[in-house]
């Protein structure tokens, strides 16, 4: 069963500590993200609008690797197969979360660059070449599509890196 991002957000108390699988890594969000954030200073949050919330998210991940030094940190309460809740010794303050969450910058997706480099292309291509109206769809529109349909929000790092050598392959083809 997969749990939706709207309820991964969702916190009950200012003791809890949430953890979800995510491929090799364990994802922390809001509140966990900051209670993580807060034992392991080098694991880098990332912020960005997510629709299905309709706000900004905050997350924070690690491998599966170093779940068990995570845990050694607070109080195991139940451990599921793609879900681990915890708990701090001390309430998390949720003034002082909020305050980091807003320092923090919105993560832009590196697909928007792609987007507006693939439309380059295609401008510098329509600029140089004969004109020609084509029947079948170019290399370049096929991937420009590609990447304009690629829904990046819902995808995991995995997923991602699969597509990015999937476009490889095209313009490798062509």
């Amino acid at each position: 069963m997969s749990i939706s991002i709207t309820e991964k957000v969702v916190h009950t108390d200012a003791f809890e500590v949430n953890l979800y699988k995510d491929g090799i890594f364990w994802r922390g969000y809001e509140q966990s993200a900051y209670a993580i954030h807060q034992i392991r200073p080098a694991y880098q949050p990332k912020k960005e609008k997510i629709k299905k919330v309709g706000r900004e998210v905050v997350s924070i991940g690690f491998p599966d690797g170093v779940l068990k030094d995570i845990l050694l940190v607070f109080e195991l309460v139940k451990r599921e197969e793609k879900k681990i809740c915890l708990k701090t010794r001390e309430p998390i303050d949720l003034e002082a979360f909020e305050e980091w969450k807003e320092a923090l910058s919105t993560y832009t997706p590196t697909c928007e660059n792609c987007k507006k480099l693939l439309t380059e292309i295609l401008n510098e291509q329509s600029r140089t070449a004969a004109p020609q109206v084509p029947t079948e769809p170019t290399g370049a529109m096929v991937i420009y599509n590609k990447v304009l349909h690629f829904d990046l929000s819902n995808s995991t790092p995995m997923e991602c890196m699969a597509f990015v050598s999937e476009l490889k392959k095209d313009l490798i083809l062509e």
